[in-house]
């Protein structure tokens, strides 16, 4: 019997992999935590770049293909733009005693999409379409260097949350509220500094605000006065916001 359960299960994930490898290069496969049902649903995607953040992974694809265990429902979702992919974020479940209305809890994982939180007027019940709930990803447009948040029923635009080159600069972590009327906190990890972001409800219509933002990226100096973006090997002057303080690097 365990052979045969064995035997199904090898089966099962090699069709699954064939399922993925038949439409995208560079396949991989992302859950997305907190459904909105008793079945699973992750998303197939193709990477296309891949790159780090202070030894965090962040990947980029084109095309988002959702997946639903069960009925095995899937849906390609790909941005009009041709400079714009998605991107990858890490996101955190809330650790509570299951009750009734909340999310699952206590789990973290790379995904490509969410359910938002902080939604109460949205009926989160069971369908055949994961995107009969809003569902969102984020985009990056290496052409204006936008860095936003969409929805993937049309993928519109929900807000810009940065402006600027992402590639080695920035990492992105949402922190999904204690349950589905809660609102996320979404937090963008960039270079010298982080920018602390609200979900919030008005009118029916979703969108974020931003709450908290560390100093603007610190002015760096030589002892000569010399102006520089990033510290200089010896003695540096870093005016950061109204502290001055000196910094040797080695």
């Amino acid at each position: 019997m365990k052979k045969i359960w064995l035997s199904l299960v090898i089966a099962f994930l090699y069709g699954l992999g064939m399922y993925a490898e038949g439409y995208f290069p560079n396949n991989s496969v992302f859950p997305v935590l907190n459904t909105v049902s008793d079945n699973p649903e992750f998303t197939v995607c193709g990477i296309n770049t891949t790159y780090e953040h202070d030894g965090k992974r962040v990947y980029t694809s084109d095309v988002i293909r959702i997946c639903k265990f069960g009925e095995m429902t899937t849906f390609d979702i790909k941005h009009s733009g041709s400079s714009t992919s998605y991107v990858s974020f890490n996101y955190v479940t809330y650790n509570k005693s299951n009750f009734s209305n909340e999310w699952n809890h206590g789990s973290q994982a790379t995904q490509f999409a969410f359910h938002p939180g902080g939604m109460a007027n949205v009926n989160y019940s069971d369908s055949e379409s994961p995107l009969t709930v809003p569902m969102y990803a984020f985009t990056y447009n290496f052409a204006s260097n936008d860095f936003n948040l969409v929805n993937l029923a049309d993928n519109s635009v929900v807000a810009t949350l940065y402006n600027g080159d992402i590639l080695s600069s920035v990492f992105l972590t949402v922190f999904a509220g204690k349950d589905r009327n809660t609102p996320d906190i979404i937090v963008i990890a960039g270079k010298d500094k982080y920018t602390i972001y609200g979900t919030f409800v008005e009118n029916g219509s979703s969108g974020v605000r931003q709450i908290f933002s560390s100093d603007k990226e610190p002015t760096y100096f030589g002892i000569n006065g010399q102006k520089y973006d990033d510290p200089q090997p010896g003695l540096n002057i870093v005016v950061d916001g109204n502290k001055t303080k000196k910094i040797v690097v080695k």
